[in-house]
Order: structure tokens, then C-alpha cells, then sequence
């Protein structure tokens, strides 16, 4: 199973559960999980300026392979959003 499919089956769970609260926050994680992929503003890290959020986004070993390069937080090497998501327990990127 992918660590796609384990959050999913953990979104599914606290649904049925009925724990809203968590379900939100999970569904929150994976639709940030799903955009930080689909990101057009992706770029190699040689292109980062130090601004730019540094996520990784795919598999190092692809030549596809890229950062996200939102806009940082201040303090942090990642965006508002992957800040967010590096909290979580559990989950990589």
C-alpha cells in the first residue's frame, strides 16, 4: 500500500468513526499532498532562489524530480502548506 493509500484508508476510518475533527485535518493533509504534486511552480534545486519552498516532490532517482518553490515561512526551509504537513505523525513527502 502507498502512503497515499494509508492516508486515504485512515481519512475512510475516522469518517466511519465519526471523529470529524480529525477526518477534516486529514483530508486537509492529502489535498495538500495531491496539489503540492501537481504544482506547475515546481522547479530542479539548482533553479531555487531562497525563497522558494524546498518540499520534495517524486522519487530523487527520477529526473523528473523537483522542489515546490511556494513562497517559505519565514523560520522554515517550506511553505505554509508543507510546514503544515511535515507536523503531521507519520507522513513523509
Amino acid at each position: 500500500m502507498t502512503l497515499l493509500e494509508d492516508h486515504l484508508a485512515e481519512l475512510d476510518r475516522l469518517e466511519r468513526a465519526g471523529d470529524h475533527r480529525a477526518a477534516d485535518a486529514m483530508r486537509s493533509a492529502v489535498d495538500t499532498w495531491l496539489s503540492a504534486r501537481l504544482s506547475p511552480g515546481a522547479r530542479k534545486l539548482v533553479e531555487l532562489a531562497p525563497h522558494m519552498c524546498r518540499w520534495p516532490m517524486g522519487n530523487l532517482d527520477d529526473p523528473m524530480f523537483r522542489w515546490c518553490c511556494a513562497q517559505r515561512v519565514d523560520g522554515s526551509s517550506y511553505c505554509a502548506a508543507h510546514k503544515a504537513e511535515a507536523r503531521l505523525p507519520g507522513f513523509r513527502p
